[in-house]
């Protein structure tokens, strides 16, 4: 019998060895499979044995200037003698579920193979993008009010005692993204400041009259070519505010010319970096294309913000064949930056098969609504594929108007 449970102090060394067994990992990462909190593992098992695995970690996803909740799936695993069984279905299925009825309104992962992820929900939505250039090539425009490394702008260590103030800056400029993630104290110990493959970060801030205006996160990682204990100066986090700050971080990263081989860094789809180089361009490191699903719509719909000064309304009719309560006729109104929605799932109400019109609300298959969610779909181009049947130029332009915004993009990958 399939049972799909939450981990439990006794399954950790099977998860561990179902970790090891799927993905090549660095000694950290091996060390934390199977050792987070039980409350964030769920496990499949059958006749006694677990044969598959994954990791649920809750924290808030920034879209419209708002935290949405939202569950960050990672390590999805299924034993080798178990593969095609179905395990990973039914695992995913139940969690779905059990987030739904836990308060989550999305999920964002990064997929090994798409139409698996495809299959429960999950769409395309996001990229997270690393951005490479030798440093020695390193040249860019100064800043109108100084050249650059100077205008005021310092850049230096950031000690123990200092790093919650970066956070705290960091929080503010997510904010104005959409995609990033509002991290908590758990997370930016895990994914940020562990060492990985042994090497700690280095951590430099950039400050202007004592405030924070940039910082960077980064490891000194082997670089190929012909000069020994060469190394690429690989960012895990760069993010600067105003010319001046990114001029003098630039200038840092100059500073490493000779041993320093190359700058990797990561950055939004349409990084304003490369405006303001003058130099060579920068080449695509690495690219991954990340998946999000809307685990609650109503809740989601209800959770992110808007643009302001929009006034709108939306009647549509949701399809999901994975969580039936997402399913069926919804309104959707916006005004002052925030919706309100009525549906199956929300307030009791029902938004009717119809608009006031008396035509049928346009059916949208809840994939498609998350790429839209994000951003990272247009309206138009959606119905050009093919993706919004029955949605007419009125509410196609209001999809448009009412998502809005920052490309949206990945920091991190998990």
């Amino acid at each position: 019998m399939t049972i799909v449970r939450h981990l439990a102090e006794g399954d950790r060394e099977r998860v561990a060895h179902l970790q090891k067994q799927a993905f090549v990992l660095p000694p950290e990462r091996v060390a934390i499979a199977g050792n987070y909190p039980l409350e964030q593992g769920w496990v499949v098992e059958d006749a006694g044995t677990v044969q598959g695995a994954l990791r649920v970690q809750k924290l808030r996803q920034f879209f419209g200037g708002r935290g949405v909740p939202c569950a960050a799936v990672s390590s999805v695993k299924v034993a080798a003698e178990a593969r095609g069984g179905g395990y990973g279905g039914a695992l995913l299925r139940h969690v779905l579920e059990a987030l739904r009825s836990e308060g989550v309104a999305v999920s964002t992962l990064f997929p090994v193979h798409g139409g698996v992820y495809r299959r429960y929900g999950w769409e395309f939505a996001f990229a997270y993008l690393r951005r490479s250039l030798p440093i020695a090539e390193l040249a860019w425009r100064p800043p109108p009010e100084a050249e650059a490394g100077a205008g005021g702008v310092t850049v230096g260590p950031v000690h123990d005692d200092e790093f919650d103030e970066v956070a705290a800056w960091y929080r503010d400029r997510a904010a104005g993204e959409n995609g990033l993630f509002d991290r908590d104290e758990a997370w930016w110990e895990e994914r940020l400041l562990a060492p990985r493959f042994g090497r700690t970060p280095y951590r430099y801030v950039a400050r202007s009259g004592g405030s924070v205006c940039g910082y960077m996160l980064y490891t000194h990682e082997p670089a190929s070519g012909v000069m020994p204990y060469g190394f690429d100066l690989d960012c895990r986090d760069f993010y600067w505010d105003g010319p001046a700050a990114l001029a003098a971080l630039l200038h840092f990263v100059r500073s490493h010319t000779g041993m320093g081989q190359r700058l990797v860094w990561p950055g939004p789809p349409g990084d304003p970096v490369e405006l303001v180089l003058t130099g060579i361009a920068p080449t695509v490191a690495r690219r991954m294309a990340g998946m999000f699903r809307l685990v609650d719509v109503p809740a989601a719909l209800a959770a992110r913000g808007y643009p302001e000064g929009l006034e709108a309304e939306l009647r549509l009719c949701i399809e999901d064949d994975v969580l039936p309560a997402n399913a069926g006729p919804i309104a959707v109104r916006i005004a002052d930056g925030r919706a309100r929605v009525s549906g199956p799932a929300r307030d009791g109400a029902s938004a009717g098969p119809a608009d006031r019109g008396g035509r049928s609300a346009p059916r949208v298959d809840v994939r498609t609504l998350a790429a839209l969610y994000t951003g990272q779909l247009n309206a138009d181009t959606a119905a050009r594929a093919g993706l919004l049947p029955g949605v007419d130029a009125d509410t196609r332009r209001t999809l448009r108007a009412a998502f809005a915004g920052p490309v949206p993009w990945m920091a991190e990958f998990f």
